[in-house]
């Protein structure tokens, strides 16, 4: 799909998180880097924490999400970003609280936890694993 459009947002950032998923980490950086003059500064900032949170570099994590907080106001909807943002510095518990906030919105956020590597940083947790079985319980 890049190949017929380099500029196919949606495209990219699945390729970036590709790239994060496989360990390719300069390449990510890369990637995002490449895209700032098309995306929103704050979410930029939010998947460089998840980036550097993934990649080990912890306080490159610390410093992408304070500078993601900073700019979250901007955004109309911050809670993807924000739940990548707390996985990248490790409050796992903060990133679940607001995937459970979703899920009582009835978001669709939530329709892809199951499947969504993004979320992987997530799978060991109790409360993870109990919003999934709400999730695919019918009623």
């Amino acid at each position: 799909m890049l190949s017929l459009d380099p500029r196919f947002d949606l495209a990219r950032g699945f390729a970036f998180y590709a790239l994060v998923k496989e360990g390719k980490f300069p390449e990510a950086l890369e990637e995002i880097e490449s895209r700032q003059d098309t995306l929103d500064l704050a979410g930029i900032w939010a998947n460089k924490a998840y980036l550097y949170g993934q990649w080990g570099r912890t306080a490159e994590a610390h410093h992408a999400s304070a500078r993601f907080e900073q700019l979250a106001p901007e955004l109309r909807d911050r809670t993807q970003a924000s739940v990548l943002a707390n996985i990248g510095i490790g409050r796992k518990d903060e990133a679940i609280a607001l995937l459970e906030q979703a899920y009582a919105e009835h978001s669709n956020l939530v329709t892809s936890l199951k499947v969504d590597p993004r979320y992987d940083p997530l799978r060991d947790s109790p409360r993870f694993q109990e919003l999934l079985r709400r999730l695919w319980t019918t009623q």
